[in-house]
């Protein structure tokens, strides 16, 4: 998990009603509960991107989250979290269902750090003269401090036991083309697994994104287009004897299955996952993902079909 994604992680950890056994779940406990990511707000002297947004009825609030994975903030894009209202929300993005039709909804930002990183944070937001609450993350969880509102209350859930928090999205589209690909290659390897003849990149984007439903519009479309260009690359090099690229007005992107193992020759199927699994190594630079929680883990030597009918038969 990229180093910028564990705040990220941490807050969709706090966030989790079912969870709180292995990681805290302080945000989720005191009503809080997700909305979207990655969505746009209009504000001054800067509209910003939200990481996470959040929200609670009764009281009525809408927590927007900036997760930085560094020791300082932006002073512009810090104001304008601060500077957001309700009705910079409604601008540019939805609003939870519970709080359409009411007017007055505050608006609270939280910015999110490294537990590492807390002390330079804390001298970096005095120093532009922000006061808002922060969100430390780290390996024995997480402390709030400094909120001040009716809607959210300060924690401090701390543990040798808990570790960093889950490692739920390990990619966004900000993350090295490496990385997508790699997600990507497991994708069309499982794809192959059930004998399917296409790909499509938007299915493949919600299955990789265990939270793509709860992401904003332009940042499903961000993704998308980051896998468009992993698809096309390894359609045109490494597996292109495997895959097709697709995408024009009529078909949406997707990968074009050209050859599989499934359907060979029961005789010959094992040394056709083979043959793909070295040129899907060779796609990765002959790298492995270690696993990760809520992600496939994925080995072409893992797919090779039980063999059909009886191989020693002449």
């Amino acid at each position: 998990m990229e180093r910028r994604l564990i705040p990220v992680n941490g807050v969709l950890a706090l966030l989790r009603a079912d969870g709180g056994t292995t990681w805290p779940n302080d945000l989720a406990t005191q009503g809080l509960q997700l909305h979207l990511l990655e969505a746009d707000v209009y504000s001054t002297p800067q509209s910003v991107r939200v990481d996470v947004m959040a929200y609670r009825a009764d009281p009525d609030v809408i927590v927007l989250f900036e997760c930085k994975s560094g020791r300082n903030i932006s002073p512009s894009q810090a104001r304008g979290y601060c500077n957001a209202t309700f009705d910079g929300v409604k601008r540019r993005t939805t609003v939870p269902a519970a709080l359409r039709g009411r007017s007055d909804v505050a608006v609270l930002p939280v910015f999110v750090g490294l537990a590492d990183d807390g002390e330079a944070l804390v001298e970096s937001m005095a120093r532009e003269g922000i006061e808002a609450p922060l969100l430390l993350v780290g390996a024995q969880g997480a402390t709030l401090e400094r909120s001040t509102h009716g809607g959210l209350s300060d924690f401090a859930s701390r543990g040798d036991d808990y570790g960093l928090p889950p490692g739920r999205i390990v990619v966004d589209a900000d993350s090295p083309s490496v990385e997508i690909r790699e997600l990507l290659v497991q994708q069309v390897g499982a794809a192959l697994s059930r004998g399917d003849a296409v790909l499509g990149m938007a299915e493949a984007a919600a299955t990789i994104h265990p939270y793509w439903a709860s992401v904003a519009r332009p940042a499903q479309a961000a993704f998308v287009e980051r896998l468009k260009e992993a698809a096309r690359d390894l359609a045109r090099t490494d597996l292109k004897q495997d895959l097709r690229y697709e995408s024009d007005n009529h078909v949406n992107p997707r990968l074009v299955v050209l050859a599989n193992p499934v359907s060979a020759d029961p005789r010959g199927a094992p040394q056709a996952w083979q043959a793909l699994g070295r040129r899907a190594a060779q796609a990765l630079g002959r790298t492995q993902r270690p696993q990760i929680e809520g992600q496939l883990s994925m080995s072409f030597d893992d797919l090779d079909p039980e063999p059909r009918g009886d191989e020693d038969a002449s």
